[in-house]
């Protein structure tokens, strides 16, 4: 692998691993998100407002899963750490759908 190349990978990585801590911190950081997506979790009821904060939260995490599909297909991402991620993805649906 050339240098330059090398270079590219570490910068889209890096970005990438950015954008999943911020999605990360504002869940962790802000109790009104994480009660609504709890609440969501145990099949409860949300008002509209929560509804539109819960929809912005799962965009956001498949506008990143999106991404991630995009580099592995660009040949950032390697078959294993791929791989890897789907599964992640797959245990957050799942527990996301109750």
């Amino acid at each position: 692998m050339n240098e330059s190349r090398k270079v590219i990978l570490a910068q889209t990585r890096n970005e990438m691993a950015r954008g999943v801590q911020e999605l990360l911190v504002n869940q962790s950081q802000s109790m009104q998100l994480a009660d609504v997506v709890n609440r969501s979790i145990r099949g409860e009821e949300l008002t509209p407002t929560q509804a539109i904060m819960y929809f912005s939260r799962n965009e956001a995490c498949f506008r990143n899963w999106e991404n991630a599909h995009y580099q592995y297909r660009q040949g950032m991402y390697d078959e294993e750490e791929f791989s890897a991620l789907l599964e992640t993805i797959r245990a957050l649906v799942s527990l996301d759908q109750g």
